[in-house]
């Protein structure tokens, strides 16, 4: 009898504590900056640095769409105009073993003249942003990435695109002892080149990165995260003087305002991929993420977003948004076993 009441208990504590990590922090939302040159590198998304319980699984997808226009002024120097829309699907496997928690984040990419030109005119309106970065000026729904140099030689001019991205492989451990109150892990990962080079799908390339994560609850409902990485980038065979050393860095907060919601406001930022020449094409990438959290069943989680770069605030204060998507959305579901 003795034993059955012991088993019963280990029983409850195990369902309390997997209940306590289903209606705790959900994280960061998985989106960094998604301007098409940036995606050609290993990109560590924005996570919790609290792994899976041992033995536990878990599959994401998410799709991200994203709308990109860049076209500064030359100023006697390079050329550069971005005028594309990229969805992403992405397919993410995640399993915890006695060696840590390890992943697999497989892309399905589309560059092309997208749906969202329209959508984002009326969005200018609506707030009264104005015209940034010249649209009225420019055909709708166009597909073209497109770099000259000072001389005008043409260096890159890249169309639509399908197919596969790049393939990341990581792996995650925590670094000290987690508690309810803060968190912190480890990340290795490498990028495979599995992406169509020539089609700007993938670098052509394999990288290979480490990152940091931290998580701290400040009281019951509010959570901050961030987390900072190195990489080291294969030469990208297509565009024109890719770095090979960079870095990324991110932070959020999260507000959980009950059990099963939670609200999420992130930033993050890292080294610009390609250097073109251009004085305002080669400012830090930084996009700004507003994002919700829910989740749907015990095992199964929503997450909703809206990213934006510097354009609502005219590029005026870098920190809070500057060269990036235009606007980018994202949709994800995950299941976890």
């Amino acid at each position: 009898m003795r034993v059955w009441r012991f088993a019963c208990l280990l029983l409850a504590a195990a369902s309390a504590a997997r209940a306590d990590l289903a209606n705790g922090p959900r994280g960061p939302i998985a989106i960094r900056n998604q301007r098409p040159y940036q995606t050609l590198v290993l990109q560590f998304l924005p996570e919790a640095p609290d792994l899976l319980s041992r033995g536990s699984r878990a599959f994401r997808m998410q799709f991200d769409v994203s709308n990109n226009l860049l076209n500064p002024p030359p100023s006697g120097g390079a050329t550069v105009f971005e005028d594309a829309e990229q969805q992403r699907l992405s397919a993410w496997w995640r399993v915890r073993s006695g060696m840590g928690e390890w992943s697999v984040n497989v892309p399905l990419i589309w560059r092309n003249g997208g749906f969202l030109d329209e959508v984002i005119h009326s969005w200018h309106r609506l707030f009264m942003l104005g015209d940034p970065g010249g649209r009225s000026g420019i055909d709708d729904y166009d597909s073209r990435l497109l770099i000259r140099d000072p001389a005008g030689a043409v260096l890159l001019d890249a169309r639509s695109a399908f197919g596969l991205g790049d393939v990341q492989v990581g792996w995650k451990q925590p670094l000290g002892s987690p508690s309810p109150r803060s968190a912190f892990a480890a990340r290795a990962a490498v990028k495979l080149p599995t992406g169509s080079a020539r089609d700007l799908l993938g670098s052509g390339a394999a990288d290979a990165g480490l990152n940091a994560d931290g998580r701290y609850n400040v009281g019951r409902d509010i959570v901050i995260y961030a987390g900072i990485g190195g990489i080291v980038a294969g030469r990208a065979t297509r565009v024109p003087n890719s770095k090979s050393k960079l870095y990324q860095a991110y932070g959020a907060v999260e507000y959980n305002p009950n059990s099963r919601d939670s609200y999420v406001l992130q930033i993050d930022t890292g080294d610009v991929i390609v250097r073109t020449g251009s004085a305002m094409a080669d400012r830090s990438p930084v996009t700004v993420t507003f994002g919700y959290k829910r989740r749907m069943k015990r095992d199964l989680f929503l997450t909703a977003a809206f990213s934006e770069n510097g354009d609502y605030h005219t590029y005026d204060y870098p920190i809070l948004g500057n060269i990036g998507p235009d606007f980018t959305a994202t949709l994800a579901l995950e299941w976890r076993r």
